[in-house]
C-alpha cells in the first residue's frame, strides 16, 4: 500500500481485480433479474416489475390494463 498525502492507494493484483469484477457482475445480474410487486396507478392492481426499471425511473407496462406508467419514488 502506497501512501500519498491524505489518501491511500491500494494496488490489486490481476487476479484480485478479476475477482472483484466477477462479484460486481454477479450483483448487477441479480439486480436485473430481481422483481418487486408494483401497484398500477390506473387499475390499482399489483404486478411483478423489474427492480432495475423501477429504480431507474423507466416505463413499466401493467399486465392487466396494458397502461404504461413510471413509478415515482
Amino acid at each position: 500500500m502506497l501512501k500519498k498525502p491524505g489518501r491511500f492507494v491500494v494496488h490489486h493484483s490481476h487476479y484480485e481485480r478479476e475477482k472483484i469484477m466477477s462479484y460486481l457482475t454477479a450483483i448487477m445480474a441479480f439486480l436485473k433479474k430481481s422483481e418487486a410487486r408494483t401497484k398500477c396507478p390506473v387499475c390499482n392492481k399489483y404486478s411483478s416489475q423489474s427492480v432495475s426499471k423501477r429504480s431507474h425511473g423507466q416505463t413499466m407496462l401493467c399486465p392487466y390494463c396494458k397502461s404504461l406508467f413510471i413509478k415515482e419514488k
